[in-house]
């Protein structure tokens, strides 16, 4: 009995093992999840329009930007729509500010945070370790840095080197911006290029907004509700799944058949019709004898048939 019991806790040491071997360990796994993000083709989206025209946008991630450094009610906010293909993510940012500043001159200063901007952080492992940050601002300036990155060398900043820097490279990412300062709004939208594909899995992600309110550099940041992340924290990061589930399916139109062209074409029976030849009808108005007559024909030469096959 020692035995059997000895060798029950062994087998169930080797399945604990072996069931926790195979469970994946992530630290951004540990934060909180924000949804499924569903999967486009690049040609579903527009990157010349600034705006979420495009109809996979209806069904994007919808991720509020509500909890701001200084508690200010007041301060930048919106929401930021998530999409993703098999060569890019796409964020597209609907921002209410109403002290949208323009540029200040910062950027060109090697200081681009502190514009009105969208930040998008990709940990593209979910490891919770290291990140990618992408900006953009409201003048449609762009640029990068990698977490822990040598300052300012590993910073890449605008479409020309306006600061001393290295220029974003093309295949970083792409950009489209639309600024409606009258109803306190502006929109960005993100195609992030940077890494060699993109597949379905699990991405740790953090979003910021660069809220600036005077002309001296005055901001605050807003951050996603319900994380307590701010702009480095990757190990605090919350995580979406990119899931293979289509945002958007055009629609099927049904379209006739072509018509067969080697068919022969129908040709109209133009000839005048030919009368029937009347057929006279028994004089009695009683077929039945003739009908008797045949069938006894008939019968007589089977007979004579049978006879000649059995003389053979």
């Amino acid at each position: 009995m020692k035995k059997f019991v000895s060798l029950l806790l062994v087998v169930l040491m080797i399945a604990s093992v072996s069931v926790v071997a195979i469970i994946p360990v992530s630290a951004a796994a540990d934060q909180n999840k924000y949804g499924d993000v569903k999967k486009v083709s690049d040609s579903d989206i527009n990157m010349s329009d600034a705006m979420n025209t495009e109809p996979a946008w209806a069904n994007a991630l919808a991720i509020p930007l509500t909890r701001n450094s200084a508690d200010d009610a007041t301060a930048a906010h919106g929401t930021v729509y998530l999409l993703w293909s098999d060569t890019a993510y796409y964020a597209f940012y609907d921002i209410t500010d109403t002290t949208i500043m323009g540029s200040i001159g910062k950027a060109e200063a090697q200081s681009p945070w502190i514009e009105d901007s969208c930040e998008f952080f990709i940990d593209a492992d979910n490891a919770g370790t290291f990140c990618d940050q992408f900006r953009v601002d409201t003048q449609g300036v762009p640029s990068y840095y990698p977490d822990a990155g040598a300052w300012p060398d590993d910073m890449k900043i605008g479409v020309t080197d306006i600061s001393g820097l290295d220029p974003v490279p093309a295949n970083y990412m792409s950009w489209a911006v639309k600024v409606d300062k009258p109803n306190n709004k502006y929109y960005i939208k993100m195609k992030i290029t940077f890494y060699s594909s993109v597949t379905a899995k699990d991405v740790g992600v953090n979003f910021q907004l660069n809220d600036v309110t005077d002309a001296d550099g005055t901001m605050s940041n807003t951050w996603a509700a319900g994380n307590e992340a701010t702009s480095w924290d990757v190990n605090l990061y919350g995580y979406v799944t990119l899931v293979n589930d289509p945002a958007y399916v055009a629609p099927v139109t049904d379209v006739a058949a072509p018509a067969d062209t080697n068919a022969p074409a129908a040709v109209a029976d133009t000839a005048a019709p030919v009368a029937a030849t009347p057929i006279s009808a028994p004089i009695t108005g009683d077929n039945s004898l003739a009908i008797f007559a045949v069938m006894v024909i008939a019968a007589a030469g089977v007979v004579i048939f049978r006879k000649k096959m059995s003389v053979k």
